[in-house]
């Protein structure tokens, strides 16, 4: 028999956030699956439980963190030196016990798994309901990994909430957009399917932008004086770095977009009424449908990151 290390386990999966994510969203598509197949009626107060579950450890352990680093701080008999290693000992505590690592991953996935069987909608439902289900659950549940999973500097417990409910913002505004115009991604596949040629052109000009800041950002690195503006040198490689990164996640986002184009061509799920998400068929193609939509999406969201924060950066670079 082999036996398995599950603390080294529990590190590999950290240390590799996309397979927590890809465990994310099967707890995701498994409790909607589950729900469907016993016919669980949406509880909203429920929902709301095990939604505040995830951040109500977060908000205990900070806390706790404070309490403790401020005993620490009034301790006359500590010189200043290990006054602050202990308050870093107490705030590293929580992210590197193995104990409670492998607590929060357990509870996270958990609650993942409840929080999709109870937030469901209809018992038949459209294809954007689906949709809009699976994105709500794995959206905050990624956001609560993040959060009690990996260090947040500068005040994490006022960044964490803070980041928190901005996010959630965010997110009802996008879900509320998908589920009022969720037509469009019917009329934007079609497009893309009927004019390949303009869409390959369209994606070339994006790919070719993105080499040409990086390029230009590289450049502009290069002529600058080592001692003279060695911050600048320093600042003008990263906003390169950033514009390339950002060209390559682009070129995989259009990849994306294109297969989910051919996808639901060939497939016809945008056409799809009521959808039995019990029927093996249709519960393949709706996840292929939301996977590629929910990767497409992260991949967007990164290069837009990318692109303008490289792009502030270097502007500011550039005034300064």
């Amino acid at each position: 028999m082999v036996n398995v290390d599950n603390s080294k386990l529990i590190n590999v999966i950290i240390e590799n956030p996309y397979i927590l994510l890809f465990m994310i969203y099967i707890c995701s598509v498994w409790g909607l699956y589950i729900k469907f197949y016993f016919k669980i009626p949406e509880n909203y107060l429920i929902s709301l439980v095990l939604l505040l579950f995830p951040l109500s450890i977060y908000i205990a352990f900070g806390y706790v963190n404070i309490r403790n680093s401020n005993k620490v701080i009034k301790d006359n008999e500590l010189t200043g030196l290990q006054k602050l290693d202990l308050v870093n000992y107490i705030y590293d505590y929580f992210y590197q016990n193995e104990g409670l690592r492998y607590y929060k991953l357990t509870s996270i996935l958990i609650v993942c798994f409840l929080f999709s069987i109870f937030n469901s909608a209809l018992n038949e439902t459209s294809l954007a309901d689906l949709t809009i289900n699976i994105l709500i659950t794995f959206a905050n549940f990624a956001s609560f990994m993040y959060l009690l999973l990996y260090p947040w500097e500068n005040s994490p417990i006022k960044n964490g909430i803070y980041g928190q409910v901005t996010f959630g913002l965010f997110l009802l505004l996008f879900l509320i957009i998908i589920k009022k115009f969720f037509y469009i991604f019917i009329i934007l596949f079609n497009i893309i399917m009927s004019h390949i040629n303009d869409f390959v052109i369209s994606s070339l000009t994006i790919i070719l932008l993105g080499a040409t800041l990086s390029l230009l950002a590289f450049t502009y690195n290069m002529v600058l004086t080592e001692e003279e503006e060695a911050e600048k040198k320093k600042k003008m490689k990263n906003n390169g770095e950033k514009f390339f990164i950002a060209t390559i996640i682009s070129l995989f986002f259009l990849i994306l977009i294109f297969s989910l184009s051919v996808f639901c061509n060939y497939s016809n799920i945008l056409l799809y009424g009521n959808i039995n998400f019990l029927d093996k068929a249709t519960f393949i193609n709706v996840n292929v449908f939301v996977f590629l939509l929910l990767t497409s999406l992260i991949a967007l969201i990164l290069s837009l990151g990318q692109i303008i924060s490289g792009i502030f950066s270097s502007l500011n670079n550039l005034l300064s």
